[in-house]
């Protein structure tokens, strides 16, 4: 890479944020069933 410029649109960085945000959700939710508990509904819409 180096000294390599990478850019972005803000379009693609909040989609990224949205799916990452969404995969961290799913990861926790999964780990919470593995415990046995039922995980909270933190949906905000």
């Amino acid at each position: 890479m180096g000294n390599q410029t990478v850019s972005f649109t803000v379009k693609k960085v909040l989609v990224h944020l949205a799916t990452d945000e969404i995969h961290h959700h799913g990861l926790i939710v999964g780990l919470i069933r593995q415990l046995g508990y039922e995980p909270p509904d933190v949906n905000m819409l």
